[in-house]
Parts: structure tokens; C-alpha cells; sequence
């Protein structure tokens, strides 16, 4: 009978592994962060047009031994915002067989990591999405149930919700030390909508004011 036992410890991954990175455009001055990731690392930009979910499923489909994913993108509660897609508790369904494939290549004695930098995504809806999530991936999974960034802004560097079999060996957070401090944003979806909102409204006031003007003139002319 064959032994099922790995040839490495479970911390241990062959030194052909590949540790990919996934960072959403959309992510204020994600440039920094790009600048920022620790080397020996894959870093793929995610389009801002394109399914987040597809392009990293394709990214991967291209992989062998893949240790970690992780992924950079805005957050909400059992939400991340992938390109013009979302994955979350509603999208799960809809994305289990791209999902199954995600650690395909990784041998099965192996327990990949899945870290997921988005603000919240741990909070409240999160805890069944990460369930869902671990049962169709098997990877552990580490992410965060408060806003992630700039400490200014609210935000921490703490993924501090983690689920899966076994999720002591936590590899780590992927950024050197000092963009944990000058980076200036968050990554919460809410501040793309307030920035939206503000924009919206500036253009009302806008138009207002431009009617206004017109029907002032018109009393003039009369």
C-alpha cells in the first residue's frame, strides 16, 4: 500500500512553488503597493474591465505547486470586487468549478494559503463566505474583519480572521515593513462610493445653479 504522508513537513513547499499575488487596479495608487510586495514573488495586475475571477483562474491554469494566493482588491463582508465582477456569498455558486481549479496543481498532502486583503471580508457575512470559500478551494484562508490600510484612515495591516485546517502556519503578510506605514489609502469599496456621491452631487449643484442663473436672466429680459 502507498504512504499518503508528504515527502515535506506541511510548512514545507518544493522550492519550485509559486507564490502569486493578484492586485485590483482599481485600488487607489495600487502602483505602491505593486512597489512594495516582497520579491520572490508573481505579481499580476487585475483589469478594471475584465471578470477578476476569470483572470486569475487563467492566470493559475498556467501555475505548478502554487504555496499562496493572495489577493489585493477593495473588500466588504463576504465581498471581494475582482475587475467588473464581485465574488461573494451570491457569486459563489456561479464560480465553484473556476474556484475547484485554483490549487489544482498543488499535491493534495499540501495545504495551500489563501490571503485576501480587502476591508471587512471576514466581518459578519463573512464567516459563511470563508466557510463556502475553504470548502471549495481546501486552501486555509486568512483575511480580515476590519478596514485594511493606512492606520490614519481607520485602517490596519491585521488579517485576523482565518479559517481552514490548519491555519498556524500563516505565511505571512506579503508586503515589506515600511509600505505597511507610507502606504496612504484603505481598501474598502466605501470610498470609491463617498468619492462618487460627492462628484454626483457637485455636478447637481452644478446644474442648479446654472438653471438658476438662466431663469434670472430671463426675469431681466422680461
Amino acid at each position: 500500500m502507498k504512504s499518503n504522508q508528504p515527502l515535506f513537513s506541511q510548512a514545507s513547499f518544493p522550492e519550485n512553488s509559486s507564490i502569486l499575488v493578484f492586485i485590483d487596479s482599481q485600488i487607489q495608487n495600487y502602483q505602491d503597493l505593486r512597489n512594495g510586495i516582497k520579491a520572490g514573488t508573481e505579481v499580476y495586475i487585475l483589469h478594471p474591465e475584465v471578470d477578476g475571477v476569470e483572470q486569475i483562474t487563467q492566470t493559475l491554469s498556467q501555475q505548478q505547486y502554487v504555496e499562496s494566493i493572495h489577493i489585493i482588491s477593495h473588500g466588504a463582508p463576504g465581498t471581494l470586487y475582482l475587475g467588473n465582477a464581485e465574488l461573494s456569498l451570491k457569486t459563489l455558486g456561479h464560480y465553484t468549478q473556476e474556484l475547484q481549479t485554483w490549487f489544482n496543481s498543488t499535491p493534495n498532502y499540501y495545504t495551500p494559503a489563501l490571503l485576501l486583503y480587502g476591508c471587512n471580508v471576514g466581518a459578519d457575512a463573512g464567516t459563511q463566505f470563508l466557510e463556502k470559500l475553504h470548502n471549495i478551494t481546501q486552501a486555509n484562508i486568512y483575511t480580515s474583519s476590519t478596514a485594511v490600510g493606512n492606520s490614519n484612515l481607520g485602517g490596519k495591516w491585521d488579517l485576523d480572521v482565518r479559517y481552514g485546517k490548519d491555519i498556524s502556519h500563516f505565511p505571512g503578510l506579503i508586503f515589506q515593513p515600511e509600505v505597511l506605514v507610507t502606504y496612504a489609502e484603505y481598501l474598502e469599496r466605501v470610498a470609491i462610493n463617498i468619492t462618487r456621491i460627492m462628484t454626483q452631487k457637485r455636478r447637481l449643484k452644478e446644474r442648479l445653479l446654472l438653471q438658476i442663473s438662466v431663469l434670472l436672466a430671463s426675469f431681466r429680459v422680461q
